[in-house]
């Protein structure tokens, strides 16, 4: 993928992270004869996934050892559980990708109401969505506070309201720079902010592509 493909993905960031736990998953992954990765670093890897994946990938703790349900807790396992939920966990990411990553550049419905639409959607889809930094920045006020404070709200939606204005100068540079300045903010702050933000980003990738 070149430079600019990169630059005009909005799911890049998304994409690399995902394939960066694949590899470490696939490492970790316990055969026979393999104690390359240390136990305890397994256990970490474990904990990473879950905590990144559980609200992303739908059934994710479903045949794990010690996951409890009803709770969406991931207890801690080891020896034989620890690898069957590894190479479990594996084998879910890579169905995942190969069906396109639904939930993160498809429609699904999230516990905000909120649609999420990749920069690839089109407007003859069944459903009416309406996206716009209004909406956006209605459901950012509606995270909780253990996601977002009430600062880091004002932040994001300064940036927001930055890249609208770089939208009024038809340049191109400068308003993928002002999408790149979320992206990084997204990144840092985790995937809850960015199922709410991603969908307004990907209605500027378009513009920004019809320059």
């Amino acid at each position: 993928m070149t430079e600019t493909e990169k630059k005009n993905d909005l799911f890049w960031d998304f994409k690399e992270m995902f394939e960066q736990d694949l590899k470490n998953l696939q490492s970790a992954k316990s055969y026979i004869n393999n104690s390359e990765t240390p136990e305890i670093a397994k256990q970490q890897l474990y904990k990473e996934i879950t905590a990144k994946y559980h609200n992303i990938i739908p059934n994710l703790g479903s045949g794990l050892y010690q996951y409890f349900a009803e709770q969406g807790f991931y207890d801690e396992v080891s020896g034989d559980s620890l690898s069957h939920n590894l190479d479990q966990i594996y084998h879910k990411l890579i169905a995942f990708k190969t069906i396109g990553f639904p939930g993160v550049i498809k429609e699904t419905t999230t516990p905000l109401q909120q649609l999420i639409i990749s920069n690839n959607s089109t407007a003859n889809t069944n459903a009416t969505v309406t996206i716009s930094i209004s909406n956006t920045i209605e459901l950012i006020n509606q995270m909780p506070p253990d996601i977002l404070s009430d600062k880091e709200k004002e932040e994001l939606e300064e940036k927001l309201s930055a890249i609208e204005l770089a939208k009024t100068s038809g340049n191109k540079e400068k308003l993928a720079g002002k999408v790149g300045n979320v992206l990084k903010y997204i990144a840092d702050k985790g995937i809850e902010v960015g199922i709410v933000v991603l969908p307004y980003l990907g209605k500027i990738s378009k513009f920004i592509q019809s320059l």
